[in-house]
């Protein structure tokens, strides 16, 4: 059975995405798909669409998540929740 990880550290994940929550982004090992995602997760995530596929390693560059604390995720919780990014509100008010 392929567990999805190699001998060179790597993962094959699947991401998906939401209409509900743009922005939030799900990551799963391909092999277990959506399988050890919360039950409570999954109804708020509303209908996940793939994404994309790709093949993970710690150091991988990511667009906002660190892949290193991706990875390890996968591998202890078997999924990653990316959060939309926070936006600076101004500390000046008129």
């Amino acid at each position: 059975m392929n567990d999805g990880k190699t001998a060179t550290e790597q993962l094959i994940c699947n991401v998906f995405k939401t209409r509900r929550y743009p922005d939030m982004y799900l990551y799963v090992i391909r092999e277990d798909g959506l399988d050890r995602v919360p039950e409570l997760l999954l109804e708020r995530f509303d209908d996940p669409e793939l994404a994309l596929s790709f093949k993970l390693t710690p150091s991988r560059k990511l667009a906002i998540a660190d892949a290193t604390t991706v990875f390890n995720a996968l591998l202890v919780d078997g999924y990653y929740l990316q959060m939309p990014p926070v936006t600076s509100v101004s500390a000046e008010r008129p």
